[in-house]
């Protein structure tokens, strides 16, 4: 059983190597998979919701996971619902959530609304009255694409676009379904208590951040007030006064300072280094969910660092390969085959490539594609200075 020790300040020390263990067992990237894409989505706080990154940050994480999972919890069950959160990004969040995080990340209010609207040049009567035109029309059918809505209404602003993300962002549309399948983001909305049987409800703000700080700090930690500030998309002074109604233990890893929720602190001294290796997808959940400068030294070297995030901070796809970040990959699918290239760090141990070639066959089954082709890559080239827009959505493409 591996243990902290305590230092002469009297702060428990852990390597990284435990800090990974905790956080790879509890996303499910380490061992045991989870039992359902509810309990991936709720460990770490939902999952990015364009595709194909959602379906696959659940297939890494569930035990047996299919396409049809998560569309029969999006689509059927609406167990869990696309919605605007941290940082005003499109994540898959648990239904039962949706009050702790609405309240949590929608910290913009008004002022969000009145700056969006003034990008847009409308005023507030005008979106009021676009918006109840807008629900008009989704009454009177399933559901709409934006250029669906555009069509039917007719004489609409030019940036009609994010009078639909607006109306989003404040739960008056839902993120109903998608054209296209599984790799597509051409979505359709609808009006959200069609979809969701109730009017949207949302927790008290400040108690909202602080079960928000403690379900990342869970799922997360140990971890930085930077690295939960940057993730929440929180101003310093609300993610202290969240963290201050914790119970937290101050922790070292690795000689940095970092906070884990008092009752995890068995599990952190427990936590043996994660094995075993997984196929992340860009925008991963546990790839951007630390402040840059703590997500090189937990999942990268310095060397690795400049080929795995962009200069924006996007991470790319990665091979994981006990709890580092081993290589980087991206794959062709079409519905007859899966090629799936990978480029993988000096190095690499041996043991590896078996371990590579089980997780992609895992993940042609979760896809409900014939059994994968691997293709090695040359090196990758480092995205942190490439100048092609969007290319660590195909790191392997860059390198050739």
């Amino acid at each position: 059983m591996s243990v902290g020790v305590v230092s002469l300040a009297g702060v428990e020390e852990f390597t990284y190597a435990q800090a990974r263990g905790l956080v790879a067992r509890r996303q499910g990237l380490a061992g045991q998979r989870l039992a359902s894409v509810e309990d991936a989505a709720r460990v770490v706080v939902g999952a990015f919701g364009s595709a194909p990154t959602c379906y696959l940050t659940f297939a890494a994480r569930v035990e047996g996971f299919r396409l049809a999972d998560l569309d029969r919890a999006l689509y059927t069950e609406r167990s869990l619902v696309r919605v605007r959160a941290m940082h005003e990004m499109n994540f898959a969040v648990g239904a039962a959530d949706l009050p702790v995080v609405l309240a949590a990340t929608h910290a913009g209010g008004p002022r969000a609304r009145a700056r969006l609207l003034k990008q847009i040049g409308i005023t507030e009567d005008e979106y009021e009255a676009l918006s109840a035109r807008v629900l008009a029309h989704l009454a009177s059918v399933p559901s709409a694409t934006g250029a669906e809505i555009r069509a039917a209404l007719g004489d609409v602003v030019k940036d009609f676009q994010y009078v639909i993300a607006l109306m989003g962002r404040e739960c008056r549309l839902v993120r109903a379904e998608v054209r296209g399948g599984w790799r597509s983001d051409a979505y359709a909305y609808t009006a959200w208590e069609s979809w969701t049987g109730t009017p949207p409800t949302r927790a008290e703000p400040e108690e909202a951040r602080v079960e928000l700080a403690r379900r990342y700090l869970h799922g997360f930690g140990p971890a930085t007030v930077a690295d939960l500030r940057w993730w929440a998309g929180w101003t310093v002074r609300d993610t202290k006064a969240a963290l201050a109604e914790l119970d937290t233990t101050e922790v070292s890893v690795a000689g940095a300072p970092a906070l884990v929720l008092t009752a995890d602190l068995p599990d952190l001294r427990d936590a043996a280094p994660p094995t075993g290796v997984r196929l992340l997808p860009y925008w991963d959940a546990l790839m951007m969910g630390y402040a840059l400068p703590n997500r090189a030294p937990r999942l990268t070297t310095p060397d690795t660092h400049p080929h795995v995030y962009d200069k924006s901070g996007n991470g790319t796809s990665v091979i994981l390969h006990d709890g580092v970040v081993a290589g980087v990959w991206d794959f062709d699918a079409t519905p007859e085959s899966l090629t799936l290239r990978h480029a993988l760090f000096p190095d690499t141990p041996p043991t590896l490539l078996p371990a590579l070639e089980a997780e992609a066959a895992l993940l042609s089954t979760a896809l409900d594609l014939p059994a994968p082709t691997l293709t090695p890559a040359p090196p990758p080239a480092p995205l942190a200075t490439a100048s092609a827009r969007n290319a660590f959505m195909s790191p392997i493409r860059l390198a050739t």
